[in-house]
C-alpha cells in the first residue's frame, strides 16, 4: 500500500508540474487532502514501528501516565498532547493519524502563504505540485516515517512564517507552539523577524541569531537533564553531505542569478539562505553528527517550498523547471535507496 500511495503522489506531482490546471481548483484541496489521508492510513494502520526508531520512542512515551520526564516538560505540546490523545484513542497508530491531519493542514496553508518571502505576484496554481512533491522529498518522507516530532513542528513553523504579514499575532503563537513541539524550531525566530521587516528588525535578528548559536553551544556541553534531548537514530553521513552540497550550489546559483540577471534583488531570500548555511555550519561544529544531520533536514524542509516558489518567480512558470526541481529533490533518496 505504501509503494502504491507514493506512486500516486509521484504521478500527481508530475501531472501538476506539467499542467497546473489539470485538477480543477474547486476539487484540488479535496483531492490532495484525500490522497494525504490515504497515505496516512497506509502508514498508521497496523502500526508496528521498529524498536530502535523514533516512532517506537514516541509510542512508548504515550503510554506513560505515572510521571513526566524533563524533556516532556520542555516540549509539552507534543509529549503531553500525544499522551492525552493516547488516553482517548488507546492506539498509537490513531494518535499519529490525528497528528497527521494537523501536519497536512499546516503544511498546505504554510506553502500557500510562503509567498510572504516574495514581492512578485505568484499564481498559486503553479505551485500545487509542491504540495504533493514534498512527501517524496527525503526530509518530509523520513519525517512522517521516523523523525515525526521535527517534521510536525516544521510544518507548523512554515505556517507561522506564512502568517507574518496577514496575522502576525497568529504567526507568533504558531511559532511558540512549534517550539514547544520541538525546541529546535527556535532557529525560525530570526527568519520570522526578517519577514516582519520592522524598525529594529536588523538589530533583533542579529541578537536572535546570537541567542540561537549560544543555545546550541550550551546544549552541546550541558549535562542537565532538562537541556539534554530525547534519543533518536542517525541516518548516515552520505545523504547529509549531498544535501549540503545541493544547498550551497543552490545558494551560489541564486546569488549569481539575482545579482546579474534580476532588476530587483530579493535581499530577503539571500539573507535567509545565508543564515541557513551559517546555521548548518555552526550545527556541524557544535552538535553531534545526529544533531547536525537533523538540523540539515529541518533546513531543507523549510527551503523546499521556498525554493520551488523562487524558481516559479524567476523562470516564469516553466513546466520543465518544475519537473527538474521535482526530480532533483528526489535524486538523493533514489540514489541512496532505503534508509
Amino acid at each position: 500500500m505504501n509503494l502504491f500511495m507514493f506512486g500516486v503522489i509521484y504521478l500527481s506531482t508530475c501531472l501538476l508540474a506539467l499542467s497546473p490546471r489539470s485538477i480543477p481548483s474547486r476539487y484540488f484541496f479535496l483531492f490532495w487532502f484525500s490522497t494525504m489521508i490515504l497515505l496516512s492510513l497506509s502508514l498508521r494502520l497496523n502500526f508496528m514501528p521498529d524498536p530502535d526508531t523514533d516512532m517506537a520512542t514516541y509510542a512508548m512515551n504515550m503510554a506513560i501516565t505515572e510521571y513526566i520526564l524533563p524533556y516532556h516538560a520542555r516540549e509539552f505540546i507534543f509529549w503531553l498532547g500525544s499522551r492525552f490523545l493516547y488516553q482517548l484513542l488507546a492506539d498509537p497508530g490513531w494518535v499519529f493519524f490525528v497528528m497527521d491531519i494537523i501536519l497536512f493542514i499546516s503544511f498546505y496553508y504554510g506553502v500557500k502563504l510562503n509567498k510572504a518571502f516574495f514581492k512578485e505576484y505568484i499564481n498559486l496554481e503553479n505551485i500545487r505540485y509542491l504540495l504533493f512533491g514534498a512527501f517524496l522529498f527525503f526530509p518530509y518522507l523520513h519525517g512522517i516515517e521516523n523523525s515525526y516530532r521535527q517534521i510536525l513542528a516544521v510544518c507548523i513553523g512554515l505556517l507561522a512564517l506564512g502568517c507574518v504579514h496577514s496575522s502576525p499575532r497568529k504567526g507568533f503563537i504558531l511559532l511558540i507552539a512549534s517550539f514547544f513541539i520541538h525546541n529546535v524550531l527556535i532557529v525560525l525566530a530570526p527568519v520570522f523577524i526578517m519577514l516582519r521587516n520592522g524598525r529594529f528588525s536588523s538589530i533583533i535578528t542579529t541578537v536572535l541569531i546570537l541567542v540561537v548559536f549560544i543555545a546550541f553551544y550550551v546544549a552541546s556541553n550541558s549535562t542537565n537533564s532538562l537541556v539534554q534531548k530525547s534519543g533518536g537514530i542517525e541516518i548516515g553521513q552520505r545523504i547529509g553531505l549531498i544535501y549540503v552540497f545541493v544547498v550551497v550550489i543552490i545558494g551560489i546559483f541564486i546569488a549569481i542569478f539575482e545579482i546579474h540577471y534580476r532588476k530587483k534583488v530579493n535581499t530577503l531570500l539571500m539573507r535567509v539562505l545565508a543564515y541557513f548555511i551559517l546555521l548548518y555550519l555552526v550545527s556541524y561544529m557544535l552538535l553531534s553528527s545526529q544533531g547536525a544531520e537533523r538540523m540539515l533536514f529541518l533546513i531543507m524542509a523549510i527551503l523546499y517550498p521556498m525554493l520551488g516558489i523562487y524558481l516559479e518567480v524567476a523562470f516564469k512558470s516553466g513546466y520543465l523547471v518544475r519537473l527538474f526541481y521535482t526530480h532533483i529533490a528526489l535524486a538523493p533518496m533514489l540514489y541512496f535507496g532505503s534508509w
